[in-house]
């Protein structure tokens, strides 16, 4: 037979305690407390409490800030054009080489000719 889980009143009953203790409610202090529970478990009920409480800034369901975000595409455009501009100059290397080299069959093909 499975474990009954943990609730959200669980989870606020242990804040409590922590505060009492003047303990920061963080996942590992909520779970000392409660004996029992899994991370995940305790981390979305301590991300809905917080929620409730109004504590949590920036809640933004897992997108980046504007400014992070903003910051990682100027770097990726960067590096596209810096690979883009790296993989041209080594086709044209290739192109050039691979030139060379036929030139030099045919003048072998002339000169077996010949």
């Amino acid at each position: 037979m499975g474990r009954i889980g943990i609730s959200y009143q669980d989870v606020a009953t242990a804040i409590l305690k922590l505060q009492e203790q003047s303990k920061p409610p963080t996942v590992d202090n909520v779970r000392e407390v409660l004996k029992t529970g899994s991370k995940s478990t305790i981390a979305r009920l301590l991300r809905e409490w917080k929620q409730q409480h109004g504590l949590l800034k920036n809640h933004n369901d897992g997108n980046l800030p504007t400014e992070l975000m903003g910051m990682i595409k100027e770097f990726w455009l960067k590096l596209q054009n810096k690979t883009d501009g790296s993989a041209d100059n080594h086709q044209q290397e290739y192109d050039a080489t691979l030139h060379g080299i036929q030139q030099q069959l045919n003048q072998y093909k002339a000169k077996d000719a010949a």
